[in-house]
């Protein structure tokens, strides 16, 4: 990003350019609670990561305590590691022709969408599927 000086006339004196350090990141087991996530990131050196906020491959979900939420976001800011990427499950069907299915997927969606909320995310990463 430039940074620029100014002389008293207004006119650039100097312009130099800051670099932040890239953010390195990989996707990250969640297994035995949200908090892990974090000190798992932090042994491998990351600085930014990406979970699966829930189980990705089916309906139900397991709901975190207002304790792991909370312990989730105090590691996270701890460890200085952002932005976090909630990757959504892989059942969403937002294009879906089926009823049902529709209203299933507009219904996890949600939750996906409070539960990273919850979490203090930043992005989300999903797959709006296809019409049947």
């Amino acid at each position: 990003m430039p940074l620029f000086v100014f002389g008293p006339d207004g006119f650039v004196v100097k312009c130099t350019w800051t670099m932040s350090a890239p953010r390195i990141g990989i996707h990250i087991s969640i297994a035995g609670g949200l908090p892990n996530a974090i000190a798992r990131a932090e042994a491998l050196g990351c600085n930014c990561l990406q979970i699966f906020a829930r189980n990705p491959r089916g309906w139900a979900a397991r709901e975190p305590s207002q304790g792991e939420i909370s312990q989730f976001r105090e590691a996270r800011e701890r460890a200085g590691l952002w932005p976090l990427v909630i990757h959504s499950v892989y059942l969403i069907n937002l294009a879906a022709c089926e009823p049902v299915l529709l209203a299933r997927s507009r219904a996890v969606f949600r939750e996906e969408l409070e539960r990273g909320l919850a979490l203090g995310r930043i992005t989300w990463s999903f797959t709006p599927a296809i019409a049947e």
